[in-house]
């Protein structure tokens, strides 16, 4: 079963995501052996990767802790732009995608996929 979930930030901003691993009857997912690999992309440029998720799987829990360091973040563009009212406009600038795949030897399965939504920061550290 694949979690469809967007994510939102703001750039510059610690980011960490848990994905609780189950089966259909609710169970824990034994992922024992198992690597993750979460990635950022633009749906317009999919060659190029945006920012890489670093992936630390709990085998006691079932689940994978997505992390993006704030250092990461504050390079990815903002997808959200503003109109000149300071409203959101429903036009993002870019279309950002992640996708978190769940390894085990050579097998390589999507468990999560979703839009990105990336607030510009304002403050300038």
């Amino acid at each position: 079963m694949t979690i469809s979930a967007g994510i939102e930030f703001t750039q510059g901003e610690y980011v960490d995501i848990t994905l609780f691993l189950t089966d259909n009857a609710g169970e824990i997912l034994d992922i024992t052996g198992c690597t993750f690999e979460a990635e950022i992309r633009d749906v317009n440029d999919l060659d190029t990767l945006l920012a890489a998720f670093t992936c630390t799987p709990d085998i006691a829990t079932g689940s994978v802790l997505l992390e993006l360091q704030s250092s990461v973040s504050k390079t990815l563009p903002a997808t959200v732009q503003f109109t000149q009212k300071g409203t959101e406009s429903p036009t993002p600038a870019y279309v950002l995608f992640y996708d978190c795949f769940k390894v085990i030897s050579s097998s390589r399965k999507v468990i999560a996929s979703g839009p990105v939504k990336i607030r510009p920061a304002m403050t300038r550290i």
